[in-house]
C-alpha cells in the first residue's frame, strides 16, 4: 500500500517568509508544498506583508550590502552597481571579455581551417562556451542558426 504525502496545512508568517524570501521559492512551488493554489499563497504574501519586499545582499567586489527585489535575487544578482560589474569584468579579463570578439576569432580560425572564408550563415560554436577559447578542438562548424539551436535542444534534452 502507497504510503500518505504528508501536507502542510497551516501557513504561518515565519515560515512562508523563509520560503519566499530566503529561499527564493516560487510560489507555485510554495502552493504545492502546502497543497494550495498559488492564489491563496499570494493571499498569505500579501496579508502578512511579504509581497514585494526588497532583499539584502552583499556584492563580491566592494562587500556593500544593497537591497534587491526578489526576482533579481532569483537571477543572481552579485554587484552592488554597474560600475562594481563593469569592475570586476575588466579585472577578470578572460571569460568576461566582449564575446563579439570571440566569435570573429573563432570564425576566422575556422576559416583558416576549411580554407575559405565562411558564409552569412554559418555559425561557429564553441565546444567549452568559452567564446575566447578559439582551438581548433574546440570549435563546431554549423551550416545555419537552426542546424546550431537544434544542436542545443538536443543537449537540453539528454542531459
Amino acid at each position: 500500500m502507497p504510503r500518505k504525502r504528508f501536507k502542510r496545512t497551516v501557513i504561518d508568517e515565519a515560515t512562508l517568509r523563509c520560503l519566499y524570501l530566503e529561499h527564493c521559492m516560487r510560489v507555485s512551488e510554495i502552493a504545492e508544498l502546502y497543497d494550495k493554489t498559488r492564489q491563496r499563497i499570494w493571499q498569505k504574501l500579501k496579508e502578512y506583508g511579504i509581497q514585494g519586499q526588497k532583499i539584502e545582499r552583499e556584492c563580491v567586489l566592494c562587500g556593500d550590502r544593497f537591497l534587491v527585489v526578489r526576482s533579481r535575487v532569483r537571477k543572481e544578482v552579485k554587484y552592488c552597481s554597474n560600475s562594481c560589474y563593469q569592475q570586476h569584468r575588466r579585472n577578470t579579463g578572460g571569460l568576461m571579455i566582449d564575446s563579439n570578439q570571440g566569435r570573429i576569432k573563432a570564425r576566422q580560425v575556422m576559416a583558416e581551417l576549411i580554407g575559405r572564408d565562411l558564409r552569412t550563415g554559418e555559425v561557429v560554436h564553441h565546444i567549452d562556451g568559452d567564446q575566447n577559447n578559439s582551438d581548433i578542438n574546440n570549435l563546431v562548424l554549423f551550416p545555419n542558426h537552426s542546424a546550431h539551436m537544434a544542436f542545443h535542444h538536443r543537449q537540453r534534452i539528454n542531459s
